[in-house]
């Protein structure tokens, strides 16, 4: 005998202001008159099950992947940049009320998951792998963990592939307003300092990556590539 079941999904709007789904599955009581009977919550590994059934069979637009592109899935992207030499960044402050620098900036890792942003530094040439050591992303805005403020900004939940480029230019041109958390910067002590330290910056050809902090979680003095993956889970 075949078990008919209903699921149904209530959507609200979490503590954090980020929307919230929760999908209960209820089983049809009655032939004739049927009615639906008391639910429970499914839980993620139920959800993917769904998920397989309902895109099993079903084709989809082929896409290439850029290069730096180092993961991705339904509501996750995680990418790198390359270290540069001319970033046009932006402070609040100045007569006009932003102050806008070129300058050299070091290579980055974006990690955008189910709306939320995290980036970090890394040194070296290209790809970082997965034992690559992370540091704190140089820029206000960002707290220790490398997860980033982003004001009025908003992130999709399933990003695509487009969204690299749009991410970047957010992050870039949206003002960065103050430190969070310490400072990521070795001998900057506050955001007022960090905008002198820029400003000293321009014209110079690379980051001083000697300045850069480690970034590390749960008391580690390190943390590599490998585990910005489970920030994702």
């Amino acid at each position: 005998m075949t078990q008919r079941m209903a699921l149904l999904l209530e959507q609200h709007q979490g503590l954090d202001a980020r929307s919230c789904v929760h999908v209960t599955c209820h089983p049809l009581v009655g032939e004739e008159r049927t009615t639906i009977g008391a639910g429970k919550v499914l839980d993620k590994q139920a959800l993917r099950g769904i998920l397989d059934i309902l895109v099993e069979g079903q084709t989809s637009e082929l896409v290439f992947l850029p290069r730096r592109l180092i993961a991705k899935s339904a509501n996750t992207l995680i990418w790198y940049r390359k270290a540069s030499a001319n970033t046009e960044i932006r402070f609040l402050g100045g007569k006009t009320g932003a102050i806008d620098l070129s300058v050299a900036v070091p290579n980055l890792l974006f990690c955008l998951h189910a709306g939320r942003l995290w980036v970090f530094a890394y040194k070296g040439r290209g790809a970082p792998d997965l034992d690559t050591p992370l540091y704190r992303a140089p820029f206000g805005n960002i707290n220790d963990h490398g997860f980033m403020c982003v004001g009025a900004n908003h992130l999709p939940e399933f990003p695509d592939i487009a969204e690299i480029e749009r991410v970047e230019e957010m992050f870039f041109q949206s003002e960065f307003s103050e430190v969070h958390g310490s400072s990521p910067i070795k001998g900057v002590d506050n955001y007022d300092a960090m905008v002198a330290f820029y400003q000293g910056l321009v014209g110079a050809k690379c980051f001083p990556t000697r300045r850069l902090r480690m970034c590390g979680f749960d008391g580690k003095q390190e943390m590599m590539l490998e585990e910005v993956f489970s920030l994702c889970q």
